[in-house]
């Protein structure tokens, strides 16, 4: 059944440029400006990602941004589809 749903779903789920899908962006590259971009991304937080990443190096995975930050749930769960390693 779901073969015939095949190129919808490769076009709204797979499509790096769908417009559906969010475009990830590398934490560990990305500058202010960038991390701006995402959807209520606050200023300070953009600022402590740069900060924390230039001071003490990559992030490596999720637990380390989340401590690294201090990020509630609901931070960490908005930025998931944002942010990439």
């Amino acid at each position: 059944q779901l073969q015939s749903l095949g190129e919808m779903v490769k076009f709204y789920y797979y499509d790096p440029d769908s417009v559906v899908a969010p475009k990830q962006i590398n934490v560990n590259w990305a500058n202010i400006q960038e991390l701006m971009t995402i959807p209520g991304m606050q200023t300070t937080l953009a600022e402590q990602l740069v900060y924390y990443r230039q001071r003490f190096g990559p992030y490596k995975d999720w637990l380390d941004l989340k401590h690294r930050l201090k990020l509630s749930p609901q931070t960490l769960t908005a930025l998931l589809h944002y942010l990439r390693f």
